[in-house]
């Protein structure tokens, strides 16, 4: 993919078992419906760069608005390579951002991420089971306003915080911080932890 693809509002984008998927430098992901990216243990999902300059990365954009039955779900799902999100002068913290979108993650890696976010969840309900993110330029995962949880995930060699929540109300179990330059987690903005 060498574009930004837009999808329609309302539209699901499914990435079948096994897809891999190279993007160029220019080349990134926005979405108005749910993705549903379902792999296998043994038939992964890729989404990588073409080469060291990297990607744009996946936005979801209020998706809960326009398809409000329809939940992302991610599992055995690699990313790799991704850049902050840009596209003319519009530009967001994060690689992969779910803005008013609902998330379910499930086996889903994420790999050199230079980024102020590797992953941003803004106003949306997640849950995280097995979430890696190794290797991020700034923070791995931030959460604006959301509610969720994350479970037996991994943060390494990490920028930045591991886990920066703003206005949030997570549940942390399982999970390993290792190789950490700022916090493992930030709780702040009148957030709600339990860890």
């Amino acid at each position: 993919v060498e574009s930004f693809v837009i999808m329609p509002r309302g539209y699901k984008l499914v990435i079948t078992p096994g897809a891999k998927i190279q993007f160029g430098k220019d080349a990134g992901i926005l979405l108005y419906g749910p993705l549903q990216a379902i792999g296998t243990k043994l038939n992964e999902i890729s989404l990588t760069a073409v080469d060291d300059q990297g990607w744009l990365g996946v936005t979801l954009l209020q998706s809960n608005f326009w398809s409000p039955n329809d939940r992302s779900q991610l599992e055995f799902v690699n990313f790799k390579g991704l850049r902050e999100h840009r596209v003319g002068n519009w530009q967001l913290t994060g690689a992969i951002n779910f803005i008013e979108s609902d998330v379910t993650f499930k086996d889903v890696l994420i790999e050199d991420a230079e980024a102020e976010d590797a992953l941003n969840v803004v106003q949306s309900q997640f849950e995280f089971r097995r979430l890696s993110i190794f290797r991020a330029y700034s923070d791995a995962f931030d959460s604006d306003f959301s509610k969720g949880k994350i479970v037996e995930s991994n943060f390494t060699a990490i920028g930045g915080d591991g886990v920066d929540l703003s206005g949030s109300d997570v549940l942390l179990t399982n999970s390993v911080f290792n190789k950490i330059v700022d916090k493992a987690i930030s709780v702040g903005e009148a957030s709600k932890l339990k860890a």
